[in-house]
């Protein structure tokens, strides 16, 4: 199954504003993330059950799989010290 990805424009903006090789390590995540929302070294989020994150270097995307309609949707990407201060 393939899962279509969806990411926020809060997210989307954060993104741009990285550095080329920053992003395209990011981009690279998520665009993996369509053939497995679930790879190694997932984690379930503590405070909701629902999002789940992967790390990439220093930074955190945060999304939620909506298995029904094979959706991964990133709600956040951020820095490993605020990403989950936004999430709030």
């Amino acid at each position: 199954m393939t899962y279509k990805i969806s990411i926020d424009q809060k997210a989307l903006a954060f993104l741009a504003k990285l550095p080329p090789k920053i992003r395209r390590q990011i981009a690279n995540k998520i665009d993996k993330l369509a053939s497995n929302p679930r790879p190694a070294g997932v984690k379930i989020i503590q405070q909701d059950k629902s999002l789940c994150r992967i790390r990439s270097g220093d930074y955190r995307i945060v999304y939620q799989i909506r298995q029904q309609q094979l959706l991964v949707l990133v709600v956040g990407i951020g820095h490993r010290k605020e990403v989950y201060k936004k999430l709030r």
